[in-house]
């Protein structure tokens, strides 16, 4: 499969505090802008020999392009492109969500991804309108839409340094909403203090005896930090390289083609008129990571994603302190995560015995 990130636009309703979107753009490509981003990206998908391509609508807030959206859709089912088999995602922040566009959504079999960092206080102290009130009202108009959309939708949950501190709560809100995919990432370029990982450790402890409870008996909610980190533990993988600009990679709406959304200067590997720089391109398709001495000397380095990250190593190498906080994240991530096996382990042994 190939995945084309397709930026639609870097404009959006709400003026999140931690968006690294550029701010008051109002810039929205074109139906036509956008059919030919997806015709250079299947060039690159025929080249691998691929006709199974996956189409992520990103922003800013997509659903500010949603016309634009149906008429690629709908595009794409026609006979020109009958030889590829494609599949759809959008991240949306909610507040545009209708009726409308669940209908749309659920015909095209679209993987959903809401932006929502959990109850009313922690989510509004940072996902804010335009006007500085919270967005938090707006999602909850549009939940029923969500919550009995066809296909599990999916939370994107951002720990801050103003929201860390209940992220019990937040998390908790969102399963009793009834949403049962959670992945949450840590905002790095908040204002981490050394002593705020202690308290989001406690935080994240009360979370994995909650998550234990509610899948000990098998898998009912899925949260990213505690799965991907036991399947990093427990199928060990000599490379964690996600192939970003080989087998994927993100067009901007300006039309720059990076590697992935999140990479910036580092990751860019050509743009739509200019076509794929082959210096570029070879650099990533030959990609392999030569490990710092602190990677090297790292207790978990064979259990860390991060260390094959292009991100990482490309766009952060020059910023200590960010990297820093990746670190004390995954070590964190891999700590949890041995204490949720010891509990599956004590569980089956508690069970053997009372069945023996």
């Amino acid at each position: 499969m190939f995945t084309i990130e397709l930026e639609l636009t870097k404009c959006c309703n709400l003026q999140c505090n931690y968006c690294f979107e550029i701010k008051n753009s109002n810039y929205i490509i074109s139906y036509k802008e956008a059919i030919e981003r997806i015709n250079f990206s299947l060039n690159r998908a025929n080249e691998i020999g691929t006709k199974d391509i996956y189409i992520d609508f990103t922003g800013g807030e997509p659903l500010l392009a949603f016309n634009i959206i149906s008429k690629v859709v709908i595009s794409l089912q026609s006979e020109k492109y009958n030889n590829y088999k494609f599949n759809f995602g959008l991240v949306t922040n909610g507040t545009l969500f209708d009726s409308e566009k669940k209908d749309f959504f659920e015909k095209y079999k679209f993987d959903l991804t809401l932006s929502l960092d959990g109850n009313q206080s922690g989510h509004d102290i940072n996902r804010v309108m335009k006007n500085g009130t919270g967005s938090y009202n707006s999602i909850m108009k549009n939940l029923v839409y969500f919550t009995s959309y066809t296909k599990p939708v999916t939370i994107n949950m951002t720990i801050t340094d103003n929201n860390f501190e209940h992220f019990f709560d937040n998390f908790t809100s969102i399963f009793d909403l009834g949403f049962k995919i959670i992945r949450s990432k840590l905002d790095i370029n908040s204002k981490w203090k050394n002593e705020d990982l202690e308290l989001l450790k406690q935080e994240f402890y009360k979370v994995a005896d909650k998550y234990f409870e509610i899948n000990k008996d098998g898998l009912i909610v899925y949260w990213d930090f505690i799965e991907e980190g036991l399947e990093s533990i427990i199928n060990v993988r000599s490379c964690y390289f996600c192939g970003a600009g080989i087998i994927s990679f993100c067009v901007s709406a300006d039309g720059t083609v990076r590697c992935c959304g999140m990479c910036e200067n580092n990751g860019i590997i050509g743009n739509i008129n200019n076509g794929i720089s082959k210096e570029e391109f070879e650099k990533f398709s030959s990609y392999s990571n030569e490990l710092s001495e602190r990677c090297l000397g790292c207790s978990i380095i064979d259990y860390c994603p991060q260390r094959d990250c292009i991100f990482l190593n490309e766009a952060l190498s020059d910023d200590e302190e960010k990297l820093n906080k990746y670190c004390e994240w995954y070590n964190l991530r891999y700590e949890i995560c041995n204490y949720i096996i010891r509990k599956h382990e004590e569980y089956r042994r508690k069970n053997n015995d009372t069945m023996g």
